[in-house]
């Protein structure tokens, strides 16, 4: 398999976990069975921010990959002159 299909897997088992800890949060919430819905509501709470860093860093990754190196001569700085103390305004 390709890193891309390992992601892509990866990803597609954390989302139906979501689904199944927010199914799970609905049917104990209907039924009165609070111990599983407050553990389908973390297992869909875990798996939303599990989402989410992967989203970030993937976009990270994407960001950086597409950098252009800045040229030396804008890097450096601006020769400045030293301020004539004698000069009036």
């Amino acid at each position: 398999m390709t890193e891309f299909q390992v992601k892509l897997l990866r990803l597609l088992t954390i989302g139906l976990t979501l689904i199944g800890g927010l199914g799970l949060s609905a049917i104990g919430y209907a039924f009165r069975l609070t111990p599983y819905a407050y553990l389908g509501f973390i297992v869909a709470l875990v798996c939303t921010v599990y989402l989410a860093s992967q989203l970030v860093a993937e976009l990270v990754r994407w960001q950086i990959s597409h950098l252009k190196p800045i040229p030396w001569e804008q890097l450096k700085a601006p020769v400045r002159t030293p301020i004539d103390s004698t000069r009036q305004s």
